[in-house]
């Protein structure tokens, strides 16, 4: 039983993803990134799994807190 147990822990672990959200802020000083994840949000199925980071990156773009220095 224990073992069944611990087997099903480990097949639990391993389907877990860590993903990274980004604040509107942080997108806000990382322009390139904003961008990159502006274009990957076009995909439907990309949007479903990160739909906040989406929304974060395009609303940087959007209404910029201030102008890009350097871009």
């Amino acid at each position: 039983m224990k073992k069944v147990v611990l087997l099903a822990c480990l097949v639990a672990l391993v389907g877990c993803e860590k993903k990274e959200t980004h604040t509107q802020e942080w997108y806000d000083h990382h322009h390139a990134e904003r961008d990159a994840k502006v274009a990957s949000c076009n995909d439907a199925e990309y949007v479903s799994k990160n739909k906040l980071d989406c929304v974060n990156a395009i609303n940087a773009k959007a209404f910029p807190s201030k102008p890009p220095i350097g871009d």
